[in-house]
C-alpha cells in the first residue's frame, strides 16, 4: 500500500472519529433498523476475524460503485450528493472549459474485479484489522469506503487520462480516495467546497493544487486544522447576491422558514413552533430539512399538530430561501446561502446536538443568535444587519453584491493555467 492511501485514511479518521461524527451515527443508528443490527452484530463479533470481514465487505462496495469513463476526459469529478453535484456543475459554469466528467454512480462489477488480486486482498484485510481494534465501528467503515474508492479512482483516473481533478468535499470517502489517488499519479486537484468549514484543529487538511474558497473564513479555518499548501483564491459562494430583505422583518412577516441539519432536537422544535405560532397567528411555516435524508427524522406528528408547516422536499434552496420572510437556522452552513439569498435570518440556540456556533458565524458577527421566540425582537435584528454587517458577511462569500464576471475571470485564468500544465507538474 502507498503513501498516498494512508494519508487519505488519516484525514478520514481524525474527521470522522469527532464527538459530533459519531453522535450523528448514534442518532441515525437509534431510527434505522439495518444499520442498528449491523452495529450490534459488529460489536458482538469485534474480537473475531468475522467483524473484520464484516467492515471489508461493507467498503468493497466502494469499489464496484463509482466509475470514470473508460475514454479520454480530461476534466474529472465526484460528487456523490446533490449538493456537490450542483457545486461542481456552477464550477463547470465558471471555467467555461467543457464538461466536467463526474464519476458514474452505479454497480460496475467488471470494472471492480479486475482491480484486486489474493496479496491485495490480504493486505486489506490487515488494514481492516488494524483499524477496527483502535476506532469506533462507523469510522472504520468509512475508512474502508475511502481505501476502496483510492484503488477504484487510482485505476480509473490512469485509464482516462484525466488532466484534473475537481471536489466538492475535503473528507467524504470518495473526496478522498480521488484526491489522493490524482497525488499518487501526479494529477492536479481543484477544490471547491460545496459548505462551509468548522473552524477545529481535527477538520480536513487544505493541499490542493487549487482552492477556489468562498472567502477568507474559509481559508482561516482550514489553517487552523493544519498546514495549508497549494494556490487558494477567494470566489464566494455559487448563486445570485441579493441585499437584505429586512423591510417584512420590520412590517410584517408572513413566512417563517426553519431550515434543519442532522441531530434536531425533535422536541423543542415542536415547541419553539408552537410559541411561534402563538405570537405570529395566521403565519406559515416552512421546514427544510436536511438534504442527506438518513439523518432525519419523520415530520408526521408535526406537520399533524400544526396544519399551517409545510415539509419542503425536493424543493431548490434557492425557492425556499426566496418564499420565507424570515429564516431561523440550527448549527448549518446554510446560513450562508439564506443570507446572500436575502433572506435575514438568526440562528436558533440549542434546536440541535451540534456544538455550538460551529462554523462561528455568531464569533464573527455573521448572524444573530436567539434562544427562544420570547427573543426574537425584529428591531435588534434589523440593527445588527445595518451597521457593518456586510464587510462582515463577506469573510465569509467575498463574492457577496461584487461583479461576479470579474471573480469567474480569475477562477476561470487560474484554471486554465492547471490544466495547460504538463502531466505529473503542479503548481
Amino acid at each position: 500500500m502507498k503513501t498516498h492511501l494512508f494519508k487519505a485514511l488519516r484525514v478520514l479518521l481524525r474527521v470522522e472519529s469527532r464527538n459530533v461524527q459519531i453522535d450523528l451515527f448514534d442518532d441515525v443508528k437509534s431510527r434505522v433498523f439495518v444499520i442498528r443490527v449491523a452495529y450490534e452484530i459488529f460489536e458482538i463479533l469485534r474480537t473475531t476475524p468475522l467483524s473484520t470481514l464484516m467492515v471489508v465487505g461493507y467498503g468493497l462496495k466502494s469499489a464496484f460503485y463509482a466509475s470514470l469513463p473508460k475514454r479520454s476526459a480530461s476534466i474529472v469529478a465526484t460528487a456523490m450528493y446533490i449538493n456537490e453535484q450542483k457545486t461542481i456543475e456552477a464550477l463547470g459554469d465558471w471555467i467555461g472549459s467543457g464538461k466536467i466528467e463526474i464519476a458514474r454512480v452505479g454497480l460496475n462489477l467488471n470494472g471492480g474485479l479486475r482491480q484486486f488480486n489474493l496479496r491485495k486482498l490480504l493486505q486489506i484485510i490487515r488494514i481492516a484489522g488494524y483499524l477496527k481494534r483502535r476506532y469506533h465501528f462507523m469510522p472504520v467503515c468509512r475508512a474502508l469506503s475511502t481505501l476502496f474508492y483510492y484503488l477504484n479512482f487510482r485505476k480509473s483516473l490512469a485509464g482516462c487520462g484525466a488532466r484534473v481533478v475537481c471536489l466538492a468535499s475535503a473528507n467524504s470517502p470518495d473526496s478522498l480516495g480521488m484526491r489522493f489517488a490524482a497525488h499518487a499519479l501526479g494529477v492536479p486537484t481543484v477544490f471547491v467546497p460545496h459548505a462551509a468549514v468548522p473552524c477545529r484543529s481535527d477538520g480536513p487538511t487544505l493541499d490542493f493544487s487549487l482552492a477556489v474558497l468562498s472567502g477568507a473564513a474559509s481559508l482561516n479555518a482550514f489553517a487552523e486544522a493544519g498546514k495549508v499548501s497549494g494556490r487558494v483564491i477567494f470566489a464566494g459562494i455559487a448563486g445570485h447576491s441579493s441585499p437584505l430583505r429586512l423591510a417584512k422583518l420590520k412590517n410584517e412577516i408572513r413566512t417563517f422558514g426553519i431550515f434543519l441539519t442532522g441531530l434536531t432536537d425533535r422536541q423543542r422544535l415542536a415547541n419553539f413552533i408552537g410559541k411561534l405560532l402563538h405570537r405570529y397567528e395566521g403565519a406559515k411555516i416552512v421546514i427544510r430539512p436536511h438534504p442527506l435524508e438518513v439523518v432525519n427524522f419523520p415530520m408526521d406528528e408535526i406537520t399533524e399538530r400544526f396544519r399551517s408547516v409545510v415539509i419542503s422536499r425536493g424543493v431548490p434552496l434557492a425557492e425556499d430561501i426566496q418564499r420565507c420572510d424570515f429564516v431561523f437556522i440550527g448549527n448549518s452552513s446554510v446560513v450562508l446561502e439564506t443570507l446572500k439569498g436575502g433572506t435575514p435570518a438568526a440562528l436558533l440556540q440549542g434546536i440541535d446536538a451540534v456544538p455550538h456556533d460551529y462554523y462561528r458565524f455568531i464569533e464573527n458577527g455573521v448572524v444573530p443568535e436567539i434562544d427562544d421566540i420570547s427573543g426574537f425582537d425584529p428591531e435588534k435584528i434589523c440593527a445588527f444587519y445595518e451597521v457593518g454587517w456586510i464587510d462582515r458577511f463577506r469573510k465569509y462569500d467575498y463574492s457577496y453584491l461584487r461583479d461576479q464576471n470579474e471573480i469567474i475571470a480569475e477562477v476561470r485564468k487560474e484554471f486554465t493555467e492547471l490544466v495547460a500544465l504538463p502531466r505529473n507538474q503542479e503548481i
